[in-house]
């Protein structure tokens, strides 16, 4: 009973930060007006002043992270301009005061953000997190509950109750959590769940129960992890992706069992003369005589061996080829040192002729 009245108070709470509306002291109020009149800056100069610090801060990341002062910046600008539009000498005063009531928005809503990302840090970091995860396109409404939940607590610290916002944060992380677990499953194990349900559509339970019970296991067990290391990344991966192979050969073989029990005598007929027929093809790709007849499974084991034994072999061929390439680099520098040498004798020889016929070219 305690537990859901605490739940109505921060509702209400929470409701009431929905219809709030920022207020300024009559301090805050007089030093605006006197800023305005002081003001050298005219009504255009303040208008591109403006644009340029939106612009500088962002519009979407200002009105998240502070929605009340960009509404009240967006009224303020709005009441300008209209009074703008007038062309009345008059009205340029009462101008000014809105869009410098604007700038300090701006300033305020800045200086919220700041004031969300250091009190807020766990829950701001979550929500990046999600959107990260695309949770917005994957679990709309339940992300769309998370980012109410979150504009309250920013709303609250907007209207200066940051210790309430700081203490309904944990409650915030809660459902973060659980919509980050429940994108991670949507992610790893939607096309998995698909594959299950088309396979029990064909009847898996009755014609593949062994290979639904490892798909559903896998599942199980995916599903699981998830939920205990839903930031173990790399584990959800490798999971899911034995997961999802289990699941798409539960369908196939569910595919190819329906088949069987559902197609006449000669649509089976066909389907054995095909397989009979895809082994005569290997056999007569990897050149073996198809003049034996075995029954089906002793021929997928022989075919199988014979792929094997035709492995090794071209492996060997492959040794033999890269020896021969070798054999051919080596027999090459042996050429050209051959040569070499034979250059180097030749200029001894020739030194010596030289010496021996013209004696004082080499006398020092």
């Amino acid at each position: 009973m305690l537990q859901r009245l605490s739940f109505l108070f921060i509702v209400v709470m929470l409701t009431a930060c929905n219809t709030a509306k920022l207020t300024l002291s009559s301090s805050e109020l007089s030093a605006l007006k006197a800023e305005a009149q002081q003001s050298k800056k005219s009504t255009t100069d303040l208008l591109t002043e403006y644009d340029s610090k939106l612009d500088t801060l962002g519009l979407d990341s200002l009105s998240f992270y502070s929605p009340l002062n960009m509404a009240s910046s967006k009224d303020n600008v709005a009441s300008a301009k209209k009074l703008i539009a007038t062309s009345q000498k008059a009205n340029e005063a009462q101008a000014k005061y809105h869009l410098i009531s604007a700038l300090k928005n701006l300033d305020r809503a800045f200086r919220n953000k700041m004031a969300v990302k250091l009190h807020l840090k766990k829950a701001d970091t979550h929500f990046t997190e999600l959107k990260k995860l695309n949770s917005q396109q994957l679990m709309p409404d339940k992300f769309t509950q998370a980012k109410s939940e979150f504009t309250n607590l920013i709303t609250l610290i907007e209207l200066g109750d940051t210790q309430k916002a700081i203490a309904l944060e944990e409650n915030l992380i809660e459902i973060m959590l659980e919509l980050e677990v429940n994108t991670l499953i949507k992610i790893h194990l939607n096309e998995a769940y698909t594959y299950i349900e088309k396979s029990l559509s064909l009847n898996a339970d009755d014609y593949a129960p062994n290979s639904l019970h490892e798909a559903k296991q896998a599942a199980h067990e995916t599903k699981k992890f998830i939920k205990e290391a839903f930031r173990d990344r790399y584990g959800i991966s490798e999971k899911s992706t034995k997961t999802k192979y289990l699941a798409k050969k539960l369908f196939y073989i569910a595919q190819e069992a329906h088949k069987v029990h559902s197609n006449s005598n000669e649509e089976i007929e066909k389907k054995i003369l095909n397989d009979f027929a895809f082994i005569d093809n290997i056999k007569s790709t990897i050149k073996v005589s198809n003049s034996t007849i075995k029954s089906y499974p002793v021929q997928q084991e022989r075919t199988l061996s014979l792929l094997k034994s035709k492995q090794v072999e071209q492996a060997k061929n492959l040794e033999l080829e890269e020896c021969k390439q070798q054999k051919e680099v080596l027999t090459g520098k042996i050429k050209q040192l051959e040569q070499e040498a034979l250059y180097h004798n030749r200029t001894i020889i020739s030194e010596e002729t030289n010496k021996a016929v013209l004696p004082e070219l080499f006398l020092h």
